[in-house]
C-alpha cells in the first residue's frame, strides 16, 4: 500500500469581500488530492476561478448557499447541497451568491481513478453522449445523500484511511452526475414518494405560474387540504406553497437568461409583482434578477 501525507491548515473566519480556505493534501505516488473548503459571508455576490488541467477531475460539492458555474455560453445554477464534476481541460467562473456560503473542492490526477477515466473515454459505447466537460446534480436520493454527507464527513476529519473511501466516493458521485441522476433543481421530485404526490409535483412542474394554492393541489389529488399538506411536508421537508414558489424561482431563471425582461418574466411565471418575484429569488438563490441576467450576459 502506497505511503501518503494528509496535511491541514484550517481557519475559520467571516468577513466582508474575503473567504476563509481550508487547504488539505492527499498524497501518494507523487499523485494527489487536493482539498480545499471555501466558507465563510458575503454582502454581495463575488466571483471565484475555476481552472482544471487536462488529465484532472474536479467536484465541487456545495454545502451552503448557491453560486452560478458559467463556462463558454452555459450558465448554470448550482443549489444548495449540489454537487458539480468537471474534467479538465477548463477554465470556469464561479459566481458566488450573498450570504453564508461553504462549498468543498477536490482535485485529483485522473489516474488515480483509472475505471472513472476509462468509462468516460469509453462511455459513448454505453449509449452516453459526453457533450462538455461539465455535469451537476442535487443530492436528494438516499444513496446519493448517504454518499455526500460521507465525504462532508471525511473532510472533517483528519484520519490517514480517508484516501481510499473518498476516491470511491469520488468515482460514485462522478458517475450519479454524469448519467442524470439526481437533476439539478431547486424543487426536486424524489425518488419514493406516493403515485398521486408525483403526479402533482410533475404537474406543479409543467407551469408553475397556475393559481396553484393548497385547496388546489388537495383537489387535484382528491385528498383533503389537511392530509396534502401533512403528507406532502413528510415527504419533502417543507410545504407545497414552497415547492410550487420553487419551480416558479426555475422557470423564472430560464426565462432571465433568455433575456426577457424582469417585470415580464415576474407576470409569466405566476408572481403579482416584480417586487415580490425579486424577493423570493433572492431567498432561495441569493441572487438578484439583475444579476442572474448580467451573468448570463457576460
Amino acid at each position: 500500500m502506497s505511503n501518503f501525507a494528509l496535511n491541514y491548515t484550517y481557519k475559520t473566519e467571516e468577513k466582508t469581500l474575503g473567504f476563509s480556505k481550508n487547504t488539505n493534501q492527499i498524497r501518494t505516488n507523487n499523485k494527489s488530492i487536493d482539498i480545499k473548503t471555501i466558507e465563510g459571508r458575503e454582502n454581495k455576490v463575488w466571483n471565484y476561478s475555476l481552472s482544471v488541467n487536462a488529465n484532472e477531475f474536479l467536484i465541487l460539492i456545495n454545502t451552503k448557499g448557491s453560486c452560478i458555474i458559467r463556462h463558454g455560453k452555459s450558465t448554470n445554477l448550482i443549489p444548495e447541497k449540489s454537487i458539480l464534476f468537471v474534467h479538465g481541460p477548463i477554465n470556469m467562473e464561479l459566481q458566488v451568491s450573498r450570504g453564508k456560503y461553504q462549498f468543498h473542492l477536490l482535485t485529483w490526477d485522473a489516474f488515480l481513478t483509472m475505471g472513472l477515466k476509462n468509462w468516460l473515454n469509453n462511455s459513448s459505447t454505453e449509449g452516453i453522449k459526453i457533450l462538455n466537460n461539465v455535469f451537476a446534480c442535487s443530492c436528494i436520493s438516499k444513496e446519493l445523500s448517504s454518499i455526500y454527507k460521507t465525504i462532508v464527513m471525511l473532510l472533517d476529519k483528519n484520519e490517514s484511511n480517508s484516501r481510499t473511501l473518498l476516491l470511491g466516493f469520488l468515482h460514485q458521485i462522478a458517475v450519479y452526475a454524469v448519467i442524470g441522476k439526481g437533476k439539478l433543481a431547486l424543487a426536486n421530485i424524489p425518488e419514493a414518494i406516493p403515485d398521486y404526490m408525483k403526479k402533482l409535483l410533475l404537474e406543479v412542474k409543467k407551469d408553475p405560474s397556475k393559481n396553484w394554492c393548497l385547496n388546489k393541489g388537495a383537489e387535484f389529488v382528491g385528498y383533503s387540504s389537511y392530509h396534502l399538506s401533512r403528507s406532502f411536508r413528510t415527504v419533502m421537508k417543507y410545504g407545497f406553497p414552497e415547492f410550487v414558489d420553487r419551480c416558479r424561482i426555475e422557470q423564472a431563471i430560464n426565462k432571465l437568461c433568455e433575456g426577457i425582461p424582469i417585470e415580464q418574466v415576474a407576470s409569466i411565471c405566476g408572481y403579482c409583482s416584480a417586487h415580490v418575484f425579486r424577493e423570493s429569488l433572492k431567498k432561495y438563490t441569493g441572487f438578484l434578477p439583475s444579476e442572474i441576467r448580467n451573468i448570463s450576459y457576460c
